[in-house]
């Protein structure tokens, strides 16, 4: 994720085969979730989209981010399975 692989699968489905970014679904299953993924203040992806901050502690929700970096794409429909 932090390396821009959601990005450049978007970005190649467009080029590669004309596949239009609102006409795509994301589906995201089990993943670290802020209610159970702790991380430290220099985790790179904190600050982003899925950080949250709880009794002086850092968590991160994976879900959250990776559906926040595919809605600056137009995808606005995101199934989630847990």
């Amino acid at each position: 994720v932090h390396g821009g692989i959601i990005e450049r699968a978007i970005e190649h489905l467009g080029s590669e085969y004309g596949i239009s970014h609102d006409s795509l679904t994301m589906i995201i299953g089990p993943s670290a979730r802020s209610c159970c993924y702790a991380v430290q203040a220099d985790f790179p992806l904190w600050g982003s989209a899925g950080s949250e901050e709880r009794h002086g502690q850092l968590f991160f929700d994976l879900a959250t981010h990776c559906a926040a970096r595919a809605a600056q794409y137009g995808i606005e429909t995101v199934l989630e399975y847990a």
